[in-house]
């Protein structure tokens, strides 16, 4: 038996094969146990947070790797018992020196992605919209810096040193550099959005060049829908230095109009019609009453002109639009009521 063991099958003893075979499966036997005990204890230790849900999500995948990581040290810590050679044993060693900082770094991508959604789940519990962009910020910042890390890992590793391949391509450095001038102020500027916060997704904005609600708010540039349903891209660096009239962030929602009534109107008429539009807006829910202002505001060249100034106290713009209709409506309703007639404006008279 053991002459049989000390054959050899392309330069190795059948004992190794043998011996190669029991490492990885014991290997892949401690994978599975090191794995149900992170899960246990990550488990237990997670079971009673309030952010359960995103732990498992998660660390699941980030145990998976963590268990590879010790199999693959216990693995190369005791392959020298096989004696495999020199070329066999530096072989190895290459595979660890670069498994070992791959599976960190997919460690590190993968806690990105739960540091974004922990940045989420925890915004979803306030009003603002904005750390929600935030922790897509969060994301994409940390990914670049992993990626970036990662190659410079690489590259050190294959013993590359980038230092004269920069100093080679100067030329094209400067132009990179000028090209990168620009990408930096567009990154910068997406910091200066989110530490001065003039506007968060979901707000109506207006600026000289674009009008519309704000979609997403990214590294190089932020996305608005336009209200003919177009995107317009603006860069940060650019949206810093623009004037933002920020309509999402109004506390009150004004309702501006004037009423053209026919000069043909009895006085007592327009006097119980302005009562009347001052009683609706008294009895509504969502009118802010000590702002409303409804009287005579001036002797037109064809009509008495009414002025109706007031606010709404509501979230958003589509709750605003129904309101607006459902005053107008009422107005309309008490004006053919009291029959009070408007006039055109700019009417020609015969």
């Amino acid at each position: 038996m053991q002459e049989f063991l000390l054959n050899r099958i392309y330069g190795l003893q059948i004992w190794q094969y043998l011996g190669i075979l029991a490492l990885l499966a014991g290997g892949f036997l401690a994978y599975k146990i090191f794995c149900w005990i992170f899960n246990i204890v990550l488990l237990k230790l997670f079971a009673k947070t309030k952010y359960k849900d995103i732990f498992e999500t998660y660390f699941k995948t980030i145990y998976k790797f963590s268990s590879l990581i010790v199999v693959v040290y216990l693995i190369y810590d005791n392959i020298g018992i096989l004696k495999l050679g020199r070329a066999f044993k530096k072989t190895a060693t290459t595979v660890y020196e670069l498994a070992i900082p791959l599976l960190i770094f997919a460690i590190l991508y993968k806690l990105t992605h739960f540091t974004s959604d922990l940045i989420r789940h925890l915004a979803s519990k306030t009003n603002t919209k904005f750390d929600k962009s935030f922790a897509s910020l969060i994301r994409r910042t940390l990914k670049v810096i992993i990626i970036i890390v990662g190659i410079i890992y690489l590259l050190n590793y294959l013993k590359i040193d980038i230092t004269p391949v920069l100093a080679g391509v100067s030329i094209g450095g400067l132009a990179v550099a000028l090209a990168a001038q620009e990408t930096l102020k567009n990154f910068f500027g997406s910091i200066t959005i989110f530490l001065d916060r003039p506007f968060e997704v979901g707000d109506w904005i207006i600026s000289p060049g674009f009008e519309g609600t704000v979609e997403e708010i990214g590294l190089r540039s932020t996305r608005i829908r336009s209200f003919n349903n177009s995107l317009i891209t603006v860069p940060n660096s650019k949206i810093i230095d623009a004037v933002i009239d920020n309509m999402g962030k109004r506390i009150y929602r004004r309702f501006f109009q004037i009423l053209r009534i026919s000069y043909e109107t009895p006085t007592s008429t327009i006097e119980e019609f302005i009562a009347g539009i001052k009683s609706i807006a008294k009895d509504h829910k969502y009118i802010v009453k000590e702002n409303t202002q409804v009287s005579l505001h001036e002797f037109a060249e064809y009509s008495i002109n009414v002025r109706i100034n007031l606010f709404f106290d509501v979230p958003d713009y589509l709750t605003e639009l129904d309101l607006r209709q459902e005053l107008m409506e009422k107005i309309l309703q008490l004006a053919e009521k009291l029959k009070v007639r408007f006039e055109k404006p700019n009417r020609l008279f015969t």
